[in-house]
């Protein structure tokens, strides 16, 4: 089993903080033959067009990703028509990542993807897109891997928008409202210069840190109040007590980052939470309605995190059924941004509704637990049927369905097992982590403090219209006027 060295990162900072440009690094290239990565800026306000990067290692997974790229273009070509709806943002570009080995011209669905390919424009399609253009990178012939989880994550992917939003996996397809994704979009361009996402791991930190990580969070909170997050400060000022700087790259961060360093006692490591949705506090964004600017592919594929790439390489082949990469791709994004992600809600309620649930109780749709949105007939012989079970991250729930129940729990036991190593073996690779996201509720009146549980949105889910940056007179909303 393969372990990243505590504090792997150190040597590479070392050999780059040397004044001679010429001597090589650990990487065993110069400096100079690096490849010279550009964050990006903090808000990204002109850009209004992004590209949506699908995934597909499969022939089987083929025919889902043609649907969703015809559902890309229909969105495209409404919007067009519509006068009133023409400034609205959209996917103006899928590229298509073949990540797979065999010959998708083989599969019929492959062949139409194939067909409906258009040629690169100009290579600048923030502000005003010519057409609608889908693109192919073949992962084998650009030579790369195949089935590397990474893939999706390169920079010669070359996307045209500043924005790259990433889709659901050909076989988790996730379902999500319009609105939805134009909120997280906009919390993007005001943002840009990290990662935003709706589906969220949160990890539980060792209780030493727990009270730590609530101060931390109140002074992000504070921030985006009062119009300054992500603003540096010293780190080592008296008012600001508790970072513990471990890795060279926290002692840039422009937010403190908590000492993640191993230790030997079970009850010190990091662990999954169980909370189902969470708002606040969450360090891994899944890949799934993220968003990211294009500047941080250099980062994901630069030589420095060549040990994490191959550790994520390594534990994809040791088992197909668990993708390591988001947690790979959230924790080196905080690191060099030195910002926590941010969140937009995953869903949006409009209104309540009531349903009966055990014993006649009447719930809200709002307040009901997610494990009764299901359909009735969830488990029948044995096996599972139709909707599946809310307690899996959306990256687990493909090689749930129409497993054997037992079967299934073993997997998923084994997965978490898979993911839980990884958060600690990557978190302590940097020796630090992030406090985690703040919720998309902040200076609304869904947000809220409970005496030991600390901040949460009420209701987790989106209020139509309840986002602040969404709202004429909202936080944040004044950076980039819509």
């Amino acid at each position: 089993e393969s372990h990243l060295a505590e504090f792997g990162i150190v040597p590479f900072i070392e050999e780059s903080l040397c004044t001679n440009k010429s001597q090589k690094s650990v990487t065993g290239k110069s400096r100079e033959q690096e490849p010279q990565c550009e964050l990006p800026p903090p808000v990204s306000c002109s850009t209004m067009f992004y590209t949506v990067v699908i995934e597909a290692s499969e022939l089987s997974h083929l025919q889902s990703t043609h649907e969703k790229i015809e559902q890309y273009r229909r969105e495209c070509q409404t919007i067009n028509r519509n006068e009133e709806t023409k400034q609205h943002p959209f996917a103006s570009e899928i590229i298509v990542v073949w990540n797979g080995d065999n010959d998708m011209s083989k599969d019929k669905w492959g062949e139409k993807i194939i067909l409906s390919l258009e040629e690169k424009g100009d290579g600048d399609n923030n502000s005003n897109p010519s057409s609608f253009v889908v693109r192919l990178f073949h992962a084998k012939e650009n030579g790369l891997s195949p089935y590397h989880p990474m893939n999706r994550y390169h920079p010669d992917l070359k996307p045209m928008n500043d924005a790259v939003m990433y889709a659901g996996d050909s076989h988790t397809s996730t379902g999500r409202a319009q609105y939805s994704v134009e909120a997280g979009f906009q919390l993007w361009r005001r943002n840009s210069n990290t990662q935003v996402g709706m589906n969220l791991l949160k990890l539980s930190l060792p209780i030493p840190l727990r009270e730590i990580q609530r101060n931390m969070t109140s002074i992000a909170v504070n921030q985006i109040k009062d119009g300054k997050y992500g603003e540096s400060y010293d780190l080592y000022s008296k008012d600001q007590p508790h970072h513990i700087p471990i890795s060279y790259l926290s002692l840039c961060s422009a937010h403190r980052f908590l000492s993640s360093s191993r230790s030997s006692s079970e009850s010190q490591a990091i662990q999954l939470n169980i909370e189902k949705n969470p708002t606040f506090n969450a360090q891994i964004i899944e890949a799934p309605g993220s968003f990211i600017h294009r500047n941080l592919l250099c980062f994901l594929w630069h030589p420095a995190f060549e040990e994490v790439r191959t550790y994520v390489q390594t534990a994809t082949q040791r088992d197909h059924n668990t993708r390591i990469d988001d947690i790979a791709v959230s924790l080196i994004l905080s690191q060099v941004t030195g910002k926590a992600p941010r969140m937009y809600p995953r869903a949006i309620k409009t209104k309540r509704t009531t349903q009966r649930i055990a014993h006649g109780r009447k719930l809200s749709a709002l307040e009901l637990p997610e494990a009764y949105n299901s359909s009735k007939e969830v488990l029948q012989q044995d096996h599972i049927l139709t909707k599946r079970p809310t307690m899996f991250t959306s990256e687990e729930e493909h090689y749930v369905h129409s497993r054997s129940l037992s079967s299934a729990m073993n997997s998923i036991a084994n997965s978490k097992t898979l993911r839980t190593n990884a958060i600690n073996d990557i978190a302590n690779y940097f020796g630090s982590i992030s406090p985690g996201t703040v919720g998309w509720c902040v200076g609304t009146s869904y947000h809220q403090t409970h005496a030991i549980y600390g901040d949460y949105c009420n209701p987790k889910f989106g209020v139509l219209g309840g986002e602040p940056w969404m709202n004429n007179n909202g936080l944040e909303n004044d950076v980039c006027l819509m």
